[in-house]
Formats: C-alpha cells, structure tokens, sequence
C-alpha cells in the first residue's frame, strides 16, 4: 500500500473514531440539543488575604446563542446542610463556611474548595438547577456536576461585579494565546468535580465551546434574597437555553448619585417623555462612579431599554431581585453620567 493510501486509510479511521466519540458523548448530545454549560467562577483580587473569601460566581452559558449568564453568590448568602431526611439543618452563611475551613492553620485551598462545595450544593437544591446536571439536590456526598470550572486572579483595583469590567476579563480569559493548554492543565480540576470524569474528547468539546462565548452577551445577576432564588435561576438557565425574556410594562425609579443637583429630576423628565413611568426620584449616598441599572424584577431587557433611552451606549445592567421593589428597575446615576449622551445634553441646559 503506497503512502497516499496509508493517509486515507488513516483519515478514514481517525473521522470513524471522532464520530464514534460524538455518538457515544453525552457533553456533545448536550451541545447539540442546547443545553446550557453550566460552571463556576471563584475570583480572587492580587494581594487579597487567605481569610477573606473569594468571590464566587455561578455560571449558565448558553451553546446556540453565545450568551452568558453569571450570578453573583455573596459571602453573607446563607446555605444549609442536609439531615438525614432532607431537611434543612445547621443554617450558616458562606463566609462562615469558608472561615471554619479556613481554621488557625490557614488552610487557603481547603477554605477554597469548601465554599465552592457549599454554594454549589446551595444551587443543586433549587428545582430550578437542570436534571442532568445532577439536580434537584439528593446526595450530599457527591458535587453538583460541572461543565467548567475557572479560578481568576484579577487586579487589586477590578471590580467584577460590574458588567464592563467583567466582559473585559472574560475578554482577556478567551483570547489569551494560551487558552489551550491552560484549559488542559486546569482539565484534572475538573474531572474531579464530575461524578464519572470525563474523557479528552470531551474536554475538547468543552473548550471549544467555551472559546466561542460572546462576553458582549454577558448578563451579570445577584442572589439577593433565598426567597427569590428559584425565580432567578429560572430565568437564568431559561436564557441560556434560548428562551426570550419576559415582556411588560417598565417603571422606574432614579437616584442622583452623583455631586449634581437636580441630576435625578432631569433624567426623570427625559424618561418620561420617552414613555417610562417613573414612580420615584431623590438622592443616594455615598456617590457613585459608575452608571447603573438595578434589574428589580426579572426583565434584564426592560432595564436595558432605559439605559438606551438615556443615550446609555454599553450600559451596567445588574439583575438584583426584590420581593417588593418601589419600581421594576432602579437608576443609579454616577459621577460617568456624561458618558450617557441624551442625558449629558439634557444636563446642559439651564
């Protein structure tokens, strides 16, 4: 057999044995059915100290359409164990968590992987995490299952929990020349956080899907209350698998938090001739930097369409749920207003 037969006999095998893999691959059905990837994203700031917890972030990514969701988990949110009988016992917070672990000997990877155990198993109890993610909760011996796991390092002076800043880091994360293999040394991380690994075939699925997330499609979102958990993440792993979001009517409320007076009331004018209701403006202390939209109420887009309304061009929209918000999205303008085009004319006149 010449060389040029060989080559083909060898091709012939090597898409024989990739389509075999694809067949036999749950993470690729997954892919092709839609499914959101689901991960984890603890950030750390340079010089921060081993007892103060990282910051965590649940992710939902969604394969058809690039977008990504993270949720922001608080050190102060509460989590639970489980009793025998599934009931919820020994209510502590995260950041007691990850102190206990933390302990007299500054056991920094234990406390690390500890709070990362408990929010996870804090998310796996919610209806509302997938079933073939390993959820609802039942087994507390075994992790919530998986698609990526990321461990940050970010600037003394970032602040992730804004949207443009973390699309920037994401950014950086996805073009860095070395995706590829750090993905790979980061693989064995992952494998064990699923129940039964995973193999390369797998792993290659999962990071070429996850170079493809979009950060411009980012939504950035923050548990705020445990009685309003269910309703977020519904909504978030609903957008990742494609669902549009939910209409009806937008009102609002606008804070000044900024050093210019009567700030509030311009921008209160200029959304009402737009066509917004705004129930309620004043002042907010101490000052903001930075120009922000409070999703109150489940509807990202909504906010959104304000922030428009305003000249906004990439505006900070946070989902922050409230049982009873004053209004379905909350305006906090900072001393970056000007960067709002509509709004800085208005600003200008007397």
């Amino acid at each position: 057999m010449n060389g040029a037969r060989w080559a083909a006999a060898a091709l012939i095998a090597c898409v024989a044995a990739a389509a075999a893999l694809e067949v036999r691959s749950e993470t690729a059905a997954r892919l092709r059915d839609g499914k959101p990837l689901t991960g984890l994203l603890s950030i750390r700031h340079e010089g921060q100290e081993g007892v103060t917890p990282p910051a965590l972030y649940m992710a939902a990514a969604g394969p058809r359409g690039g977008s990504l969701d993270l949720v922001r988990i608080p050190p102060d949110f509460p989590v639970f164990e489980r009793g025998p009988g599934g009931e919820a016992i020994n209510l502590r917070t995260l950041a007691d968590v990850y102190g206990q672990a933390y302990g007299p000997d500054r056991r920094l990877d234990r406390a690390d992987e500890t709070i990362e155990e408990a929010a996870l198993t804090m998310l796996q109890s919610d209806p509302a995490w997938p079933e073939e993610r390993g959820g609802p909760f039942r087994d507390s011996d075994r992790p919530a299952a998986l698609d990526f796991h990321l461990r940050l390092s970010v600037g003394a002076g970032a602040r992730p929990g804004f949207p443009r800043e973390m699309r920037r880091l994401l950014a950086d994360r996805l073009e860095d020349p070395l995706f590829w293999p750090r993905f790979a040394a980061d693989a064995p991380a992952l494998r064990a956080r699923e129940r039964a690994g995973r193999g390369a075939y797998e792993l290659l699925l999962l990071a070429r899907d996850f170079r493809r997330l979009s950060p411009a499609r980012l939504r950035l979102s923050e548990l705020t209350d445990p009685a309003l958990s269910h309703r977020l993440l519904a909504r978030v792993f609903a957008r990742a698998a494609g669902a549009p979001e939910p209409e009806g009517p937008v009102d609002a409320e606008v804070l000044n938090g900024t050093d210019s007076d009567g700030l509030a009331l311009k921008a209160t004018r200029l959304l009402r001739l737009r066509g917004f209701d705004v129930v309620h403006f004043g002042s907010t202390r101490p000052l903001e930097h930075t120009t922000r939209f409070l999703d109150r109420a489940g509807n990202a887009d909504g906010a959104a369409a304000i922030a428009h309304s305003l000249g906004c061009a990439a505006p900070e929209v946070v989902t922050a749920l409230e049982a009873r918000p004053r209004a379905a999205v909350t305006v906090v303008l900072g001393q970056d207003f000007a960067s709002c085009r509509a709004l800085a004319e208005t600003a200008e006149r007397p």
